[in-house]
């Protein structure tokens, strides 16, 4: 029984050895090969890394340029040198509304005609709606601006505060028309989103609620409320 335990022990020895011997030979036979094998893989990650750590260095850059420009002219410079990066969003809204400060209606146009091209968010593209009503009403075109309001507040997949801001805005603008009745029903609406804002972002309905208040106190002129029609119930037939 020994002599049998000496002799598997002896062949799996000679089984290790003689592995161990082929890698030895392989490392000897093809050691250029596996060092420069070896040498390209770590190249390779260290090339990888680089172009990550330039990437985020160059979007670093581009975010910073963007966000600390504050007048026309450097937004205007950063916007041309970093259109792409995901803050020209922001600054092209930014120089938007200064070009409408300034007067500049066509160039703020083209800034929104950019932002609704460039896969902003919804949110901002909400933003970005209101912001033309705003461009037209400042532009003069006051009719068009509240018509454009009030399709926006009675838009029931627009977030409530979005709704509340364009049914003041509409009705404010109504009411400086004389067109008194709608501008109550928009300030209604606007108040009526009260529930679904919460706490937080009320000022419009707040607004809402005191303009209405005037207008119905006579501030904007005579204001009749609107007196529902009276439905007359249907005659029935006499039964035989």
């Amino acid at each position: 029984m020994a002599k049998r335990n000496k002799a598997m022990d002896a062949e799996i020895a000679g089984t290790l050895m003689g592995d161990i011997g082929k890698f030895e030979l392989l490392m000897v036979t093809h050691w250029k090969l596996i060092v420069a094998a070896g040498i390209a893989v770590v190249i390779v990650i260290g090339l990888v890394f680089g172009f990550n750590s330039c990437r985020k260095a160059a979007d670093r850059k581009a975010a910073n340029a963007l966000s600390a420009a504050t007048t026309e002219d450097q937004l205007e410079r950063a916007l041309n040198e970093y259109p792409d990066n995901v803050a020209a969003r922001f600054a092209r809204l930014r120089l938007a509304r200064l070009y409408i400060n300034a007067g500049r209606f066509e160039d703020a146009v083209q800034q929104f005609q950019l932002l609704e091209k460039s896969g902003a968010p919804q949110e901002m593209l909400n933003r970005i709606r209101l912001d033309q009503a705003y461009l037209l009403e400042n532009a003069g075109k006051i009719k068009e601006a509240a018509e454009q309001f009030d399709r926006y507040s009675r838009d029931s997949a627009l977030p409530a505060a979005i709704r509340a801001e364009a049914g003041y805005s509409a009705g404010r603008l109504f009411a400086e028309q004389k067109m008194l009745a709608k501008a109550v029903a928009d300030l209604q609406l606007a108040v009526s989103l009260l529930p679904e804002i919460g706490s937080g972002n009320i000022e419009w309905c707040r607004l809402a609620r005191f303009l209405m208040l005037n207008i119905e106190g006579g501030a904007y002129g005579p204001y009749a409320p609107a007196v529902p029609e009276k439905t007359t119930p249907e005659k029935t037939a006499p039964k035989k």
